[in-house]
């Protein structure tokens, strides 16, 4: 056992946990087991799990020492949040439940880029992480030509299912990188199971994700392609982009000019800043393999 662990249980006999709860919590970092050694391991690196461990046992949530993830999302939250005290928030993780306090705290995937950010974690197997409601968001660099952008600093987007019929299975749906001119760039595919206001969720909290990890400052759009392809959309009407379904019909009510932002892209891209449409250019499978469109969204001028 380390020595600031050690230090950290010494600390803890002394404070307000009282005998039951001390009980517990030795039980949850029993080392003997594998989810308590991971437990113990992630609390000798950060020291302030301890509190939202704490917070999450009043709330009377079992079971702690297999979720990690749910402690360290506390905590982040803690930090993020100082005006929140610890027995509040156990209080509303207690009358709320688990999935709707989380659901509450993160707008039901509502908040703005700052307010999401907040929640964002990195862990040692993935770049970043960012829970909502029904599961898990993993960003992490890519390993394999899967969904390929072509870029080297691109990153992979997997969800974990925490609800409904696919819950605790891991789907990877995405990658995203940055051009050399500044362009978040992906190809992101439709989850398993998931309906097109899931799938607005999905691509939009990846998007936010891949803006944080490289820097507003450093993006200067997205580049959008909306494509025809049967490997990325097996399950969709003429195997189109949710994308390019919504593009082709808002094109039968408007130009082009006000259609792009009826997609999810399109929306998206004027939420974050890029409202500014610099181009739109038709794809075709006899000059370019492929149908659909490329569309380049810029920051606003």
């Amino acid at each position: 056992m380390r020595v600031l662990f050690i230090f950290l249980l010494t600390l803890i006999t002394f404070s307000g946990f009282g005998q039951c709860q001390w009980e517990r919590f030795k039980a949850a970092t029993d080392e003997s087991t594998e989810a308590g050694k991971l437990l113990t391991d992630a609390i000798d690196e950060d020291a302030k799990l301890v509190n939202a461990w704490e917070v999450l046992d009043n709330a009377e949530i079992t079971d702690l020492s297999d979720k990690i993830d749910d402690i360290r999302f506390v905590s982040n939250y803690l930090e993020n949040n100082p005006g929140k005290a610890a027995d509040q928030v156990s209080a509303d993780i207690k009358n709320k439940g688990w999935q709707q306090w989380v659901h509450g705290v993160t707008g039901g995937g509502k908040l703005s880029f700052e307010e999401k950010i907040k929640l964002f974690i990195k862990k040692e197997n993935a770049l970043l992480t960012y829970e909502r409601q029904d599961g898990i968001f993993f960003m992490q660099k890519t390993t394999n030509n899967d969904l390929g952008t072509g870029y080297s600093n691109e990153l992979t987007f997997s969800f974990k299912y925490k609800t409904g019929p696919n819950i605790n299975s891991k789907d990877m749906f995405g990658k995203i990188g940055l051009t050399e001119e500044g362009y978040l760039i992906g190809n992101l595919k439709k989850p398993t199971g998931m309906n097109n206001q899931q799938i607005k969720g999905v691509s939009e909290d990846a998007l936010d994700m891949a803006l944080y990890h490289f820097g507003r400052n450093n993006v200067n759009g997205i580049k959008a392609l909306w494509v025809k392809n049967s490997e990325l959309y097996p399950d969709l009407p003429d195997n189109k982009s949710i994308n390019l379904i919504r593009f082709e019909e808002a094109l039968e009510r408007m130009d082009e000019s006000m259609a792009v932002f009826e997609t999810i892209t399109g929306d998206y891209a004027r939420s974050r800043g890029f409202g500014y449409l610099k181009e739109v250019k038709k794809l075709t499978e006899n000059v370019d393999g492929i149908y659909g469109y490329e569309v380049i969204f810029e920051i606003m001028r």
